[in-house]
């Protein structure tokens, strides 16, 4: 068997990288995009069921906010994993605070809107 040895020109080898990091990136927005979608539909039939339409509100919340957290966290994280251990540190850091920013920002939009809610009732009850 022949063995065929390829040593592509940094320029290519580049290129190949720019291309794989806008494919990351646009699997990374498809991925997310249809986890809100499956969510926020998930709690569309759940409200249908309910006669309500908090968990819809709750759902859409809690996705933007965790995605926006995950984006926040992850900078900081990176950042400071960067200073700890520069390499394996950003990594580290930036995976933690991606987990860490989505889980807590998705939480607090989605206490703020059962609160919204309250807020709501106690105003239609005062009526």
């Amino acid at each position: 068997m022949t063995k065929i040895a390829i040593n592509p020109s940094p320029q290519v080898a580049e290129k190949v990288a720019e291309s794989l990091k806008t494919t990351s990136k646009v699997a990374s927005v498809i991925s997310q995009i249809a986890s809100a979608g499956a969510e926020v539909g998930t709690a569309t039939v759940r409200d249908a069921e309910e006669g309500t339409h908090i968990n819809k509100a709750k759902a859409a919340a809690r996705t933007i906010a965790s995605v926006a957290g995950a984006n926040t966290g992850g900078k900081i994280g990176a950042a400071v994993g960067s200073v700890a251990g520069p390499g394996y540190g950003t990594l580290v850091g930036g995976v933690v605070g991606s987990v860490l920013g989505a889980t807590t920002a998705g939480t607090v939009a989605s206490v703020a809107v059962e609160k919204a809610k309250d807020v709501k009732d106690a105003v239609k009850k005062a009526r």
